[in-house]
C-alpha cells in the first residue's frame, strides 16, 4: 500500500476500535487518541556520488577469464546464446568503462558432484589462476553450493554464477557487471562531497549479523558474520565467519576471535602502514530490545578482549549501534505534494527523526536512507548502546546515512548501512558452504546429539574456512 492508503486504513481501523469499545474504555478510564502523531523531521543532505551504473567510478579490466556452462543437458541454441551473451556483456562493459577481453569458453556435461570437482582441479592446475570464472548453471540443482565451496575454500578463485535461463535476459547484464567489478576490486561509486567529521584517519566500521536456520533449511547450526572496513572511504571490507550452536539468543559467541581477524586484516593493508584503527563503530543487526543489555555486555566485553589480545595498550574508542528493521513504525509526509516527496508519496531519502517517537532515555533515531518506489517505506531504527566517540545525534545520523551508499551490488542508497548488508551476505555465503557439506553434516547429526552441537560447529568451522587469497575481497557479493 502507498503511504496515504496505509495511513487511511490504520486511521479507519483505530476509529472503528474506538467506537466499538467506547463503553469498555470509559469503564477503564482509557482515552484513545485516534490521530497519528505529528512531529518535525529533518532531511539530511544527500551525498553526491561519483559513478553510477552507466559509468563506473573505478572500473577494473577483465582479462584471461573463463566462462563455463555446466548442466545435465543443453538445448540446441546454447552455444549461440552464450556467444550472444558475451557480446552483450562486452558491449555493456565498455559503456560502463570496463575493458573485457574474450574469455575461454567451456561447456561441461553435469554427471554428479564430481563434475564440479573435476572442473576446479583443471582450473587449479593452470600456471596462474584466472581473475574470474563465470559459471552458467541451472537453477536449484545444488551446483551453485558446490561451486562456491570449491572456489571460496579449496581453490581461492573468484567466481560469478548466473542462471542459464538468464542468458537471453538483457536486463541482467548490468547488474552482473556491478558484481564483477566489485569482485575485481573496482569501485562502482564513490562519494564526492564532504564526509562527516568522524571520517578521520583510523576509523574502522564493523557490520555484524547472525543468521539462524529455518525449519526447512538443509543445515542446523547458526552462522555469525563480521565484516570490517580497511580503507579510508569505508568501501572495502574483509570478512570473518563462524558457525555456532543454535540459540534463541542473538549473541555472537566467537566475537573476540572474529574481531581479531578483522583488526589484523586492517593492519596488514599496505596503505594503513601497520597501524590499527583508533576508532571502531559497530553496526549490529538482528538484536531485539529485550536482548540489548545481554548482547552489549557480552560483545562489548569481547571487543575489548580482542583489542587487548593484539596489544594490551591498544584501546580504541568504541561505538556500538543496533540496527533494526523489524518494527511497525511508518512515516508519511504531511504535504504529499512537497517537491522532495517520492512519486508514490513516501518520505524522501535522508529523512531522520530523533524526537517525539523515540525512547526518551535511549540514544536512538529513525533514518529512512532509501528511495521508496513501491509501498510505504520502512525507516531503519538505530539504537546507540555504547559510545566512546562522543557522537552527537547529527554526527552519528550523518555517518549512518553516508554508509548506506557505495554498495557493490547497487548504485542506489540502501535501507541499512552497507556493512550490515555485507555481513548478511557473508553469513549467507557461509550457509552455501555448509549446504555443500550437506552429506557430511548428516553424518555429524547422527554422531552427536543436541548437547554436542558446539562440537558440530567446531567441525564445520574447520571445513568452511575461506581461502586466504579471497578473505579481504568481495567473494560473498
Amino acid at each position: 500500500q502507498r503511504p496515504k492508503e496505509r495511513f487511511e486504513f490504520v486511521k479507519d481501523t483505530v476509529n472503528k476500535i474506538a467506537t466499538e469499545s467506547k463503553d469498555l474504555f470509559d469503564e477503564l478510564g482509557i482515552s484513545l487518541d485516534t490521530k497519528p502523531i505529528e512531529f518535525n523531521a529533518r532531511v539530511l543532505d544527500k551525498p553526491v556520488c561519483m559513478g553510477d551504473d552507466r559509468k563506473l567510478f573505478e572500473p577494473k579490466p577483465l582479462s584471461d577469464w573463463f566462462f563455463v556452462s555446466i548442466a545435465p543437458h543443453f538445448d540446441a541454441n546454447h552455444d549461440s546464446n552464450v556467444e550472444d551473451f558475451i557480446s552483450r556483456l562486452t558491449a555493456e562493459a565498455k559503456r560502463m568503462g570496463i575493458t573485457v577481453s574474450k574469455p575461454f569458453v567451456k561447456k561441461v556435461d553435469y554427471r554428479g558432484a564430481d563434475t564440479v570437482k573435476l572442473v576446479f582441479e583443471k582450473i587449479k592446475s593452470l600456471p596462474t589462476l584466472p581473475p574470474l570464472v563465470v559459471f552458467c548453471i541451472p537453477y536449484g540443482d545444488g551446483t551453485y553450493h558446490q561451486i562456491k565451496h570449491m572456489a571460496d575454500i579449496d581453490v581461492g578463485v573468484m567466481t560469478q554464477c548466473m542462471k542459464i535461463s538468464n542468458l537471453m535476459v538483457r536486463s541482467c547484464v548490468r547488474n552482473l557487471l556491478l558484481k564483477i567489478n566489485g569482485k575485481l576490486d573496482g569501485k562502482n561509486t564513490m562519494i564526492r562531497d564532504t564526509k562527516p567529521p568522524v571520517f578521520t584517519t583510523g576509523l574502522m566500521v564493523i557490520g555484524a549479523d547472525v543468521t539462524h536456520p529455518a525449519p526447512a533449511d538443509r543445515m542446523f547450526s547458526s552462522v555469525a558474520a563480521l565484516v570490517g572496513s580497511y580503507d579510508p572511504q569505508l568501501t572495502r571490507y574483509s570478512a570473518a565467519i563462524r558457525v555456532q550452536k543454535r540459540s534463541k539468543e542473538e549473541m555472537i559467541l566467537a566475537f573476540k576471535d572474529m574481531v581479531v581477524e578483522l583488526l589484523y586484516a586492517y593492519k596488514g593493508v599496505k596503505a594503513n602502514n601497520q597501524n590499527l584503527p583508533t576508532s571502531l563503530v559497530v553496526f549490529r543487526d538482528g538484536v531485539s530490545q529485550g536482548q540489548f543489555e545481554h548482547v552489549l555486555r557480552h560483545e562489548h566485553k569481547q571487543l575489548l578482549a580482542a583489542c587487548a589480545a593484539i596489544d594490551l595498550n591498544y584501546k580504541p574508542k568504541i561505538t556500538f549501534v543496533v540496527v533494526q528493521k523489524r518494527h511497525n513504525t511508518r512515516l508519511m509526509p504531511q504535504n504529499p505534494y512537497d517537491k522532495d516527496v517520492s512519486k508514490v508519496g513516501n518520505i524522501p531519502a535522508g529523512t531522520v527523526v530523533d524526537t517525539k517517537i523515540v525512547d526518551p532515555v535511549l540514544f536512538e533515531y529513525y533514518l529512512c536512507s532509501h528511495e521508496g518506489a513501491i509501498g510505504t517505506s520502512r525507516p531503519a531504527k538505530y539504537v546507540v548502546l555504547h559510545d566512546d566517540n562522543g557522537f552527537t545525534f547529527d554526527a552519528i545520523e550523518r555517518l549512518s546515512y553516508y554508509l548506506c551508499h557505495a554498495y557493490v551490488r547497487s548504485t542506489k542508497s540502501l535501507s541499512v548501512p552497507i556493512p550490515v548488508m555485507y555481513a548478511h551476505l557473508a553469513a549467507k555465503r557461509a550457509k552455501d558452504h555448509i549446504i555443500a557439506r550437506n552429506q557430511h553434516m548428516k553424518t555429524l547429526e547422527k554422531q552427536y546429539d543436541g548437547d554436542d552441537e558446539h562440537r558440530v560447529a567446531l567441525e564445520l568451522n574447520a571445513r568452511i574456512k575461506v581461502n586466504d587469497s579471497l578473505r579481504n575481497h568481495f567473494y560473498y557479493c
